[in-house]
């Protein structure tokens, strides 16, 4: 103890006792514990304790106040502390025999290392209080039978309830697991590990909706064995398995479409083929041939493959597009009647378009084709009768709304709506539309890539999709396009269409002299492209990558005039083909031809240079020749 100046209470002892009488001078003092060779403790009897304790030290008055409170009857309970160390006292009246005060008792202990070990479980169990009450999982504690006995406010907000107590009179059994079996589940690995984590289960809320959680757990037993309680952690995962999910379809999509791309670009080599061969041989048959009849099924057969190759090539994303800024009004106005005559007379078209509408930036064809093929479906689905409305509207989706697979980012749209009182569909068919193949229909009435089209056209114009839809209540389909501030440009007017028109319509077959460089990897493709050319009038060299395109060239820099080459080849492809070829001749003119679209740097090389893209296969062998003779008068 260290309460005076005095040298007698330097040592630290673990117990001190004295008496005073009501002069406050002591009858006798003892120390216990204390170092005897600090001071004899036993010389301090007889002198004032007020001369022993420092004038101005708060434990002195503290000593004081105790003993004249004694003096005044009553037992008192103090401590204080001084220079680090903790004091636990207790004055009380001394009495003679006939009652009267004669003098105070003191007893004073060392309190320093129980003051230090209940200070630190304050602290503990503070910090452990705030750990749980600011943690941003839920945690709980249940029975072993799964009534709720103590939660944070994690869990109160995750659930959705408006209080501790109103989520302590649910059971995570019957309320909360959204069936018992889970529940059973969860208990029984506890009853096998006593602790799991990583457990995922779907939890009810208080509003009715169906969370996705994963769990850590841990089982306390009793003497017995029983579970007497159990504590869990929770983590609403539900966005997380949403992003993981919708993750997981753009992967699904980009692979299949991937797939779909390198199918149609195969399959296009063999119809530019078959296009091109029947064409030819139409070209030399008579009117009245019995197999002219014949080969123009062939043609149109070809032609109807054709199509379903760019459906393939819009999926995939690799269909060559050409955006400009639009008036969605303008073009649904201008589909209307054909609209019309495709659903029949037994299903009513309405446009409903929005005044003042914005702009929009995108593909017309492509888009086109998604109002044709989204009326379509909506007309499968009111095959006996009802309504399909079209109708347009500016959107704004702001910050702070939830997003979905098919919700925008916060901006400006225009949004194309399509719906219909058809037949709906169930939320397990809804899950699937998109889905490449995926069709209701019979067999043979469908390919299931309309609506996998439209998803990815939209796409790849930068724009969203959202569909809701019930059993016998109808669907709609939402599309959301970027708003952008650029005005509409106008087209050419029809006189200098058609102008255009008939100078290409001239030119169409039109052949010549000139040498033209053919590099194409796929031989049947190849050596048709140069028997055609050839009866065109030109002289062809033949090359079946660019490696030996190259040495052609080099062989005959000033004879070339006009390059033709396959974008994708072995050894190398087209791009690197004329990017070589323009270091010596960069005025060399180059039509590349692919079942591929360009990428930017080939469509940027293109536009820099005398060079043009014709996509496989070709609409016509006239237009393939026609590409090859504008090229060469340009």
């Amino acid at each position: 103890m260290h309460i005076a100046l005095k040298s007698e209470f330097l040592a630290r002892p673990q117990a001190l006792f004295w008496e005073a009488d009501s002069g406050l001078k002591l009858r006798w003092f003892r120390a216990i514990g204390s170092d005897p060779a600090k001071a004899d403790r036993h010389k301090l009897a007889g002198q004032a304790l007020p001369d022993l304790l420092a004038p101005t030290d708060t434990a002195g008055a503290t000593l004081l106040d105790a003993h004249h409170r004694a003096f005044a009857g009553r037992a008192v309970q103090f401590e204080f502390g001084i220079d680090g160390l903790y004091w636990l006292g207790l004055a009380e009246p001394l009495r003679g025999e006939a009652g009267e005060i004669r003098g105070v008792s003191v007893t004073l202990c060392d309190h320093t290392s129980r003051a230090f070990s209940e200070r630190s479980l304050r602290l503990s169990e503070q910090g452990f209080r705030s750990l749980i009450e600011e943690a941003p999982f839920g945690i709980a504690r249940a029975t072993g039978s799964g009534q709720m006995l103590q939660v944070n406010p994690a869990m109160v907000a995750m659930l959705g309830y408006e209080s501790a107590q109103e989520l302590l009179l649910q059971s995570l059994r019957s309320d909360i697991f959204s069936s018992r079996q889970a529940w059973d589940a969860f208990l029984g690995s506890l009853h096998r590990n006593e602790s799991r984590h990583g457990l995922e289960s779907l939890w009810r809320c208080q509003d009715g909706r169906s969370i996705s959680v994963s769990l850590a757990g841990r089982a306390v037993h009793d003497e017995t064995g029983r579970i007497s309680h159990i504590e869990i952690i929770a983590e609403n995962i539900t966005e997380r398995k949403q992003l993981q999910y919708q993750l997981s379809q753009a992967q699904k999509m980009q692979a299949v479409g991937q797939l779909a791309g390198g199918i149609a670009h195969d399959f296009n080599n063999l119809l530019t083929i078959i296009n091109g061969q029947v064409q030819m041989v139409l070209g030399e048959l008579r009117d009245g041939d019995p197999i002219l009849e014949r080969l123009v099924d062939v043609e149109a057969a070809a032609r109807r493959a054709s199509e379903l190759t760019r459906q393939l090539l819009a999926f995939g994303r690799m269909q060559p597009i050409e955006t400009k800024v639009l008036d969605l009004n303008t073009v649904v106005s201008g589909m209307t009647q054909m609209l019309m005559r495709l659903i029949g007379r037994n299903v009513e078209l309405r446009f409903t378009p929005s005044p003042e509408l914005g702009h929009i930036r995108a593909d017309t064809a492509q888009l086109e084709q998604v109002i044709m093929n989204l009326v379509l479906n909506a007309k499968d689905a009111t095959a006996e009768g009802g309504r399909i409305t079209i109708s347009t509207e500016n959107v704004r989706i702001e910050a702070s709304r939830s997003h979905d697979a098919g919700t925008p980012p916060p901006g400006d749209y225009v949004a194309l709506i399509v719906a219909d009182t058809g037949e709906g569909m169930s939320p397990e068919i809804l899950a699937r539309i998109f889905e490449p193949f995926f069709t209701t229909k019979n067999a043979g009435e469908g390919t299931g890539l309309g609506l996998a089209m439209v998803y990815s056209i939209v796409r790849q114009n930068r724009g969203f999709i959202s569909t809701e839809s019930q059993p016998a209540l109808g669907s709609r389909f939402t599309i959301y396009l970027p708003r952008v501030a650029s005005p509409v440009r106008q087209e050419l007017n029809s006189a200098s269409a058609q102008g255009a028109s008939k100078n290409a319509a001239a030119s169409a077959t039109a052949g010549g002299s000139e040498t033209i460089l053919l590099a194409e990897d796929e031989e049947m493709i190849r050596k048709f492209a140069a028997a055609f050319l050839g009866n065109l009038g030109y002289r062809v060299l033949q090359a079946p990558d660019g490696v030996e395109a190259q040495a052609l060239f080099e062989s005959n820099p000033e004879q070339v005039d006009l390059l033709i080459s396959d974008i994708v080849m072995p050894r190398c492809g087209g791009k690197e083909l004329a990017a070589a070829i323009a270091r010596t001749r960069p005025d060399l003119k180059i039509l590349f031809i692919s079942g591929y679209s360009p990428d930017d740097t080939l469509r940027e090389f293109i536009e820099q240079r005398n060079a043009a893209f014709l996509q496989k296969p070709f609409l016509s062998m006239q237009a393939f020749a026609k590409s090859v003779r504008q090229l060469l008068d340009s």
